[in-house]
């Protein structure tokens, strides 16, 4: 090996990042997608129009690639509250995969449905959790909500100054 090679090889490095304001978007859209192909859907069933494969499959895909994004982050924050009355990501979680209103999870009733056909009642469930969670995660925020414990000690003194 010449020294021209060794120190290619040595200099360089490979660094990764997450850009977290891009993904925040491409999750945020996907989320806004997801409500506006259901809303689409219901609507032309309201209507009685007719509604196409293509329509149809679309608003699946939607909805479906909004779930996926999301899936895994619910997954990974159930269980995570201090009490289970405040877990909302489970009671997210539970409707999609486990039993819902006496049937299947939501997720796999989504999977046998044909939009083009029908518009069951618990989509809408199925849409609204969606939003919920992408709300709950952090996607749909632009900012924060700050609690006086929150506070470090100097932002908790210019406070206290102008409280005076």
């Amino acid at each position: 090996m010449s020294s021209n090679s060794l120190e290619d090889a040595s200099t360089q490095r490979w660094e990764g990042y997450s850009d977290y304001q891009s993904v925040s978007n491409r999750v945020a859209a996907a989320i806004d997608d997801a409500i506006d192909a259901y809303a689409y859907i219901h609507s032309l069933h309201l209507e009685n129009e007719r509604i196409r494969q293509r329509e149809a499959a679309q608003a699946r895909s939607r909805i479906h690639g909004a779930t996926i994004k999301l899936l895994p982050e619910l997954e990974a924050n159930a269980g995570a509250s201090d009490t289970d009355e405040d877990d909302v990501y489970r009671e997210i979680l539970d409707r999609w995969t486990k039993s819902y209103d006496g049937g299947d999870g939501i997720l796999d009733r989504f999977q046998s449905i044909k939009l083009q056909k029908e518009c069951p009642d618990w989509l809408y469930q199925l849409v609204k959790d969606i939003r919920k969670a992408g709300w709950e995660i952090g996607y749909l925020q632009a900012g924060r909500t700050v609690t006086e414990s929150t506070l470090d000690p100097d932002e908790e003194q210019a406070r206290s100054m102008f409280e005076e």
